[in-house]
C-alpha cells in the first residue's frame, strides 16, 4: 500500500500543478486516483510508461475536472526507492537473526505485492549476489508454498529454503 500511496501524492501534486487548486479531499475522487495509481502500478511492471486518467476529481468553476498525467517506470522507481531499501534492511535484519549469510540460502521466495516489479527482482538480485542466469528468485508460488515456507523457517535454523527441503 506504501507504493500506492507515493503514487498518489505524486499524482495529486501534479493535479495541483496542473489545474493551479489544491485536492478538495473528496473520498470518493481520493478512491479513484488510489484505484488509478494501482492500476498505474502494475501497469508500469510491464510497460515503460502508462497514462493515468481519473476523471471528476474536482469541481473547477462548477465544472468537474480530470486529472490527466504520464507515469513512466524511471518516475515510479526514484518515488519507490526508499521503499524496495527498506525491504532490503528487514531482509539483512532477518537474516542478523537467524545467523544467517546470504551465501547460505538456496532460493529467493517473492510473495504478492510489489514483487513483479522490476526495480523489486533487480535489487532483490543484487541483494542476494544472484544473476540473471541463475533463475532462483521466484514469483507467484502455489497459494501453499506460503504457509509452508514460514512454517519451515520457523523450524529451522540454519536454511530459508522451503523448496528444497519441505514443499517438493
Amino acid at each position: 500500500m506504501d507504493f500506492d500511496k507515493v503514487i498518489v501524492e505524486h499524482l495529486l501534486a501534479g493535479f495541483q500543478e496542473q489545474h493551479g487548486i489544491q485536492f478538495p479531499g473528496d473520498r470518493v475522487a481520493l478512491q479513484r486516483v488510489t484505484d488509478a495509481a494501482e492500476r498505474a502500478k502494475i501497469a508500469l511492471s510491464e510497460q515503460l510508461e502508462v497514462k493515468v486518467m481519473v476523471p471528476f476529481v474536482a469541481l473547477v468553476a462548477r465544472s468537474p475536472t480530470i486529472s490527466q498525467a504520464t507515469l513512466t517506470r524511471a518516475e515510479l522507481e526514484s518515488l519507490a526507492g526508499h521503499l524496495v531499501d527498506r525491504t532490503l534492511s528487514v531482509c539483512q535484519e532477518v537474516l542478523a537473526a537467524r545467523e544467517l549469510k546470504v551465501e547460505d540460502l538456496d532460493d529467493v521466495l517473492l510473495v504478492g505485492g510489489q514483487s513483479r516489479m522490476p526495480l523489486v527482482r533487480e535489487r532483490i538480485r543484487q541483494f542476494f549476489g544472484r544473476s540473471r542466469r541463475r533463475p532462483s528468485i521466484r514469483t507467484r508460488p502455489s497459494p501453499w508454498a506460503r504457509p509452508c515456507w514460514r512454517t519451515r523457517w520457523i523450524r529451522t535454523t540454519r536454511t530459508a529454503s522451503c523448496w528444497s527441503t519441505c514443499c517438493r
